[in-house]
């Protein structure tokens, strides 16, 4: 199996270990499996990354990105309900991060409708099999082998994700009423490599790649599944690239300017030089979180933020930089979009009430700002100020 470039070797460590997983595989079964759970992984990093884009830049809420993140709130994060959350965040947008719909309109995913072809064909091999004879006494690879790509339309993109989410599906609950042959000798050396095809077609296509890479560090909504049921859709201060399936609790004074920054505008010249330098920052942040130390996360932070100031200056994290001992605060943190900043305390008692009189003299250091105010990780609840 011949790994792509990008997916293999420019995406972010969580997607790109995950892609290299599924390819180092030795066996087919073992590639498959690894393949479904890479597609998993970036359709939950695209997801996150379109809601935080919907909820930074947004001018206005929109009533069905809402209504699903309140409906989903107390049920499991489904593959199928993080793309309901990523098509109605970048459906939402005027000019999205990640492109919406229309854009991909007229993508060309010949190998997805290969795939589907051949999920097709093993569906009415299936139909036509005896209720009492077992799936795996279908010859797969036979039917494979004979599907009628002929017969299949084009698929767009985001429906090609609906159809890699029914085949997840079906493979995962292979012995239940809808009987799908997984047993069947040579399923997984005939559907793997078609497997393969569809999602690196879908994840290598040059809007999805653009706009994974585009902006090497930001602030992203994370959609991780808690042990209560529910998901935090808004964590302050996290980095893109390393996806928080461990929680850093932290009370953050955020500022929120008045103006926007309309990030796709902002020219990152040079971002590339710098690539060892956030491969090196993303690395010890995620050692930050396995530790679940607070001080070298803003450690990692604040250095994140000092990399935002080549392409985009914000005055008041600069301003900020130079206080952070005289306020008590751990380090800082800036949003992909540049515009909102924060300074980072303990999430203890202590820690809010040092935040809290943070709050008071940023208030009077700038009195421009839309909004300073404390919140904490992972709700970003508001705490007493």
């Amino acid at each position: 199996m011949q790994p792509n470039r990008a997916l293999y070797q420019e995406f972010p460590p969580e997607l790109r270990n995950a892609y290299g997983d599924a390819v180092k595989a030795r066996e087919w079964s073992s590639r498959h499996k690894g393949l479904l759970d890479f597609a998993e992984a970036a359709l939950g990093y695209l997801a996150s990354l379109s809601l935080s884009d919907y909820r930074t830049r947004s001018g206005e809420l929109a009533g069905n990105v809402e209504l699903a993140i309140e409906g989903f709130r107390e049920k499991p994060l489904t593959m199928g309900r993080l793309l309901d959350l990523f098509r109605a965040s970048a459906t939402a947008m005027t000019d999205p991060i990640v492109p919406s719909a229309g854009l991909f309109a007229d993508a060309q995913l010949d190998g997805m409708r290969r795939f589907l072809a051949a999920i097709a064909a093993i569906d009415a091999a299936m139909a036509g099999l005896s209720p009492a004879a077992p799936p795996s006494a279908l010859n797969v690879a036979h039917h494979v082998e004979n599907a009628q790509l002929g017969a299949m339309e084009q698929a767009d993109w985001w429906d090609g994700w609906s159809r890699l989410i029914d085949y997840r599906n079906r493979v995962a609950h292979a012995a239940g009423p809808r009987r799908w042959p997984t047993g069947s000798d040579g399923y997984w050396e005939a559907m793997g490599p078609l497997l393969h095809e569809a999602v690196v077609e879908m994840l290598a296509h040059d809007a999805v790649v653009e706009a994974v890479l585009k902006h090497p560090v930001a602030t992203i909504s994370l959609l991780s599944q808690k042990e209560s049921g529910e998901y935090a859709h808004l964590v302050c201060g996290e980095e893109r690239g390393v996806l928080f399936e461990r929680e850093i609790v932290a009370a953050i004074v955020m500022l929120v300017p008045r103006e926007r920054v309309d990030t796709p505008s902002v020219p990152f010249t040079g971002q590339e030089e710098l690539a060892k330098e956030y491969a090196s920052l993303l690395a010890n942040m995620d050692s930050a979180i396995g530790e679940r130390s607070l001080s070298l996360f803003a450690e990692q932070s604040t250095r994140s933020a000092e990399l935002n100031q080549r392409f985009l200056v914000n005055p008041y994290s600069r301003a900020l930089s130079k206080r952070l001992d005289e306020l008590g605060a751990l380090g800082l943190n800036v949003g992909h979009s540049g515009t909102v900043c924060g300074l980072l305390f303990p999430n203890t008692e202590e820690g809010q009430m040092t935040a809290s009189e943070a709050c008071f003299k940023v208030k009077e250091q700038f009195r421009d700002l839309k909004d300073v105010k404390v919140v904490t990780t992972p709700h970003c609840e508001a705490a007493a100020r």
